[in-house]
């Protein structure tokens, strides 16, 4: 069973203007992708022989069309931009099956995040001593708190407000559960709360009327003196 675990990361200024490249970089490749996807499918209308480039072929064309020219592309990890063509390209098989609809381009500001990953699942290599992690090109950055693994293979970096925060997702044995438990009938009702198979009977505590008469009392004590006094006169 995999479970996620999010916590905000205390990094300094020169890590702040790497997170926020990674993240640009990240929205670029997406944005492109997603450019790259409509204009071949505005095309296709008139030639159905065009294929739509899965996410190996948009990273192909990313390294020779987009990273040949911008050099800033190289100022963040590799596995920023195949991600965020990856995310994309499943985006749109989504839209495709008519699961959701065609993605958006992304915005500076909003929603900013990048991938990262080092190792393999066997050997992870993004490590944190408890009060740090070590991320990929990037180095060590404090932590918020310590992380429940001391080592994992991929994470996500993301900003919400002004803070940044760390998403990793780890894999836990399942707890075990009784094969033969017991079977109990519950029948509700108005008069007993429940009553149950096995012959034990529970109450019907009330509370509304209970706690309406209560509501009630301190409604009234709240209200001004002048206005309790009016409301007794009418009701005179």
């Amino acid at each position: 069973m995999l479970l996620s675990f999010r916590t905000a990361l205390i990094p300094n200024n020169k890590q702040i203007t790497a997170f926020r490249k990674a993240s640009g970089v990240a929205r670029h490749s997406y944005n492109w992708g997603n450019a790259l996807i409509q204009d071949l499918l505005a095309k296709r209308e008139s030639d159905k022989t065009l294929k739509i480039p899965s996410a190996i072929d948009l990273h192909k064309r990313l390294v020779a069309e987009v990273k040949s020219v911008n050099n800033w592309y190289y100022e963040t990890n590799k596995n920023v931009p195949q991600k965020a063509l990856a995310d994309l390209r499943q985006a749109w098989d989504r839209c495709f099956k008519k699961i959701s609809k065609q993605p958006k381009f992304k915005k500076k500001g909003q929603r900013d995040s990048f991938y990262l990953e080092s190792g393999t699942k066997a050997k992870p290599g993004i490590n944190n001593d408890g009060k740090r992690v070590k991320l990929p090109s990037i180095g060590w950055v404090k932590l918020a708190e310590p992380l429940p693994l001391t080592a994992v293979h991929n994470c996500v970096i993301s900003r919400t407000a002004d803070r940044w925060f760390i998403a990793v997702k780890y894999e836990v044995e399942l707890p075990e559960v009784a094969t033969s438990r017991p079977v109990v009938g519950v029948d509700i009702g108005i008069k007993e709360l429940a009553v149950c198979s096995d012959g034990k009977v529970f109450a019907n505590p009330k509370a509304y009327r209970r706690m309406s008469k209560k509501l009630a009392s301190k409604t009234a004590e709240r209200k001004p003196e002048g206005q309790r006094l009016q409301e007794s006169y009418q009701s005179d």
